[in-house]
C-alpha cells in the first residue's frame, strides 16, 4: 500500500518495486478513479489487489464495472435513482437528526464535484438547517443540470412508513425494509420512528 499524503501523483512504479521485493500479496493504492484504472494498476505493477479511497468519495459507482458502459443519460439516472437517493435514505434511517444532516451535507457536496456551478451549490448546501432542506437544495441543483428525458422530481417523503413502490423505485431493498423492496426515495424520520427502526 502506498500513501502520498494527498499531494502529487501516486508513483505506481514504487508499487511495482515493492511487489518484486516481497513475497506477500501487495495492495496498490493511489490515483485510481475507475475500474479501468484499477485494472491498469494491477497490470502495470503486478499488485494482487487495488484499494480505492478518496477516488470513491462522491463517485461510489466506481465499483460498478457496468457503469462506464452506460450512456450519459443512463449514467445520470443511475446516479440519481440507484445511488444518491439510496445513500441519503440510509443516512437518514441510521443516523439521528444532527449527525444525519452533517453527513448529508458532506456527501451531497462530494456528489457535485467537477460539475458546473458546484461552488455555489456547495455554499447553499452548507447553509441548510435540516435534512429536508439540504435535499431540496441538492435536487434543485441536480435538476438544473438537465435531467434525463422523462424524469420527474421525487420529493422527500415525511413519513416513517415505507413509500408505495413503483417500477422505477423498487430496484433494490433499503436497510431493514419489509417485503421484497422499499422506496429508494430519501425519508425524513422523526425520533420515535427511528427508535422503532432500531428495535
Amino acid at each position: 500500500m502506498l500513501a502520498i499524503l494527498f499531494t502529487g501523483k501516486a508513483p505506481w512504479t514504487v508499487i511495482g518495486e515493492v511487489v518484486e521485493a516481497v513475497r506477500i500479496p501487495v495492495t496498490g493504492n493511489g490515483d485510481v478513479r475507475s475500474t479501468a484504472e484499477a485494472r491498469r494498476m494491477a497490470d502495470e505493477t503486478g499488485c494482487a489487489s487495488v484499494m480505492i479511497g478518496r477516488g470513491a468519495l462522491g463517485s461510489p459507482w466506481i465499483f460498478d464495472e457496468s457503469f462506464d458502459a452506460l450512456g450519459a443519460e443512463a449514467q445520470r439516472d443511475h446516479k440519481d435513482r440507484i445511488i444518491i437517493r439510496r445513500h441519503m435514505a440510509l443516512i437518514q434511517e441510521h443516523c439521528f437528526d444532527r449527525y444525519a444532516l452533517s453527513q448529508m451535507k458532506k456527501h451531497l457536496a462530494w456528489y457535485t464535484e467537477g460539475l458546473v456551478r458546484a461552488t455555489d451549490c456547495r455554499a447553499r448546501i452548507f447553509q441548510t438547517k435540516s435534512p429536508g432542506e439540504v435535499w431540496e437544495v441538492f435536487q434543485e441543483y441536480w435538476e438544473g443540470l438537465g435531467p434525463p428525458r422523462g424524469a420527474r422530481r421525487r420529493p422527500l417523503v415525511h413519513s416513517p412508513s415505507p413509500c408505495p413502490l413503483s417500477s422505477a423505485d423498487s430496484l433494490s431493498p433499503l436497510g431493514r425494509g419489509q417485503g421484497e423492496g422499499r422506496s429508494t426515495s430519501p425519508r425524513v424520520l422523526d425520533r420515535s420512528a427511528r427508535r422503532d427502526l432500531r428495535s
